[in-house]
């Protein structure tokens, strides 16, 4: 998968998915992004209809 591969190349500190459900363009499904940042620590949850604040900590 793409976004585990970009994750590494830019040296992200955290991944936020958006839009990973519902939109039936998209081919990869939010199982798919779990699965290739397992383990990894770098996936921010982001709950359907809850807001999730990323604070300063998250941002270099």
């Amino acid at each position: 998968m793409l976004f585990a591969g970009a994750a590494r190349i830019l040296a992200v500190d955290h991944v936020v998915g958006l839009h990973t459900e519902g939109w039936e363009r998209f081919t990869e499904t939010r199982a798919d992004l779990e699965a290739a940042f397992a383990g990894t620590g770098l996936l921010v949850e982001t709950p359907p209809g809850i807001a999730v604040e990323i604070g300063r900590s998250h941002v270099h």
